[in-house]
């Protein structure tokens, strides 16, 4: 096998190969020989057809196959050279079965970039000076507060902070939203049991957490949202959407204590002093 290799900026390289004619017979009798052990041809016995016969009806099929393994062969054979560390294959282009039945192509890869490290011990890195306050402090453990908060019902009605656990069912003059806007996004349609925490932030629709604040469990209500004009879902942009609302339960986070169980749930092998050492 012949293999000639060529670097190229940008970290490619080009390997073009030539495959002898009689490894080319040679894999082209494997590759025949196979095929004829799995032929189902009419006359003969499974497997048992004359080669001659496989290689002419599934010429095509063949001949594809052939290519496949003679590229492969000689990609395994150009990186046991050495020449470069390759990353990926990029191309195989210029494929060619010769009249002699030699076969040559071309690979493009991508090559690990080579360079000469320079010296890097002894350079002087400024970093910057990082204070963190007292508000850092209580911002941070809030949040860690808020990720193991426990939640129970209430009886009141909502307020903001609360979180309400709905059914809901959206219409467009009159007529459900599923019906009369079947490709509209699902939570247009319908929404089943899921939670909502009632916020000023209107990350949800606009007026839609301020339509149920006051509410309480096993009240229904009637919330109308305009939709925006830059709504994802053109046919709905500018609509007035009502939305028949259900309010299965009212429920409030409740944080748990800054206290010793609460750092033993964070970590098991915290300890006062531990802490004091730090």
């Amino acid at each position: 096998m012949n293999i000639t290799f060529e670097s190229q900026p940008n970290c490619r390289a080009v390997y073009r190969i030539e495959i002898p004619a009689a490894d080319v017979q040679r894999e082209r009798e494997d590759v025949t020989a196979n095929y004829a052990r799995q032929a189902r041809l009419p006359g003969f016995r499974p497997g048992k057809a004359p080669k001659a016969v496989v290689a002419k009806k599934y010429e095509g099929q063949i001949r594809e196959e052939l290519e496949t393994a003679l590229v492969r062969k000689g990609y395994q054979e150009a990186t046991k050279r050495g020449d470069a560390d390759i990353l990926s294959v990029l191309n195989v282009r210029d494929q060619a079965l010769h009249g002699d039945d030699h076969y040559t192509f071309t690979i493009e890869v991508s090559t690990v970039p080579r360079f000469e490290l320079p010296e890097y011990k002894g350079i002087p890195v400024k970093l910057p000076k990082v204070e963190v306050t007292d508000a850092d402090v209580d911002h941070d453990l809030l949040h860690l507060r808020e990720r193991y908060q426990t939640f129970t019902d209430v009886e009141r009605e909502s307020k903001l902070g609360d979180y309400a656990v709905l059914q809901v069912t959206g219409s467009v003059d009159g007529k459900p939203v599923e019906e009369a806007h079947p490709d509209a996004p699902a939570y247009l349609k319908k929404i089943d049991g899921n939670w909502f925490q009632l916020s000023e932030k209107e990350n949800f629709l606009p007026g839609f957490y301020a339509g149920l604040v006051g509410a309480k469990k096993g009240d229904t209500r009637d919330i109308a949202v305009t939709l925006p004009e830059d709504f994802p879902y053109e046919a709905l942009r500018n609509q007035v959407v009502t939305f028949h609302t259900t309010v299965d339960a009212v429920k409030e986070g409740v944080l748990p204590e800054l206290d010793e169980e609460f750092a033993k749930k964070l970590n098991p092998e915290w300890t006062w002093s531990a802490c004091a050492l730090k």
